[in-house]
């Protein structure tokens, strides 16, 4: 296990080029007891995690500021919660609410030891000079006249000229809906022919978005959130 804080046990699992987990505990919930027993006391999990990965734990109580920091970095808003997340860009991986069997963790962590942070940031990068626009999913129009609650507003800060724009998503419409919309604000620059990357800042700290991730605007947390187009 990590002892430092959590920038520096991030920064060690960049320096290895091992992914990191982060597990986030409360004193208060019972959970967190079985976790440290069932499945960080296994013997195969605590095994894998120390040839492969970089564990930090930390607990969400008043006095622990990391374990705070951690929890606004990431809006995780239940306790205990098991992340995996890349040390390089700050992503979010893969992310667990509760308890988790030592089975299904080893299972869902087989897959990340197969490949290095760097291995995937590699695969991720296309060579500039043999890029080609995706293509992206439809836009559909705004929602107007949609419940309030059934809503979530983004906005995007492009790098063209700093311009700011927004736009309200349904929550249920999925994650790639960013990059279309995004796409055809570039567009509108004649700038749409250049790889780009979305970030989301949040204090001291930032997450590259996945255009491969399943999940919604809505699960992904970007609720009034500004996200930041940067070229690759």
């Amino acid at each position: 296990m990590h002892r430092g804080r959590f920038e520096q046990a991030k920064q060690t699992a960049a320096i290895q080029d091992k992914w990191l987990i982060v597990n986030l505990q409360s004193t208060k919930e019972f959970t967190s007891h079985m976790l440290n027993r069932d499945t960080w006391g296994n013997e195969a999990v605590a095994q894998t995690i120390s040839v492969n990965f970089i564990f930090w734990q930390a607990y969400d109580e008043d006095n622990s500021i990391e374990g705070r920091k951690v929890c606004t970095y990431y809006k995780l808003s239940s306790i205990p919660v098991v992340l995996l997340i890349d040390p390089i860009t700050g992503q979010k991986m893969k992310s667990w609410n509760g308890m988790i069997h030592p089975d299904r963790l080893l299972e869902v962590l087989m897959p990340f030891m197969e490949g290095s942070p760097k291995d995937y940031l590699n695969k991720r990068r296309l060579p500039r000079e043999n890029f080609k626009q995706p293509t992206y999913p439809p836009l559909p129009e705004e929602p107007k006249g949609v419940d309030k609650s059934l809503l979530c507003r983004v906005a995007l800060r492009l790098p063209v000229d700093g311009r700011r724009c927004q736009r309200t998503f349904l929550r249920t419409d999925p994650l790639k809906l960013l990059w279309s919309f995004c796409s055809s604000q570039l567009e509108e620059a004649n700038q749409a022919h250049r790889p780009f990357r979305l970030t989301n800042a949040i204090p001291t700290a930032s997450e590259v978005l996945d255009y491969e991730s399943e999940m919604t605007i809505g699960e992904s947390n970007l609720e009034n959130s500004l996200i930041f187009v940067t070229w690759e």
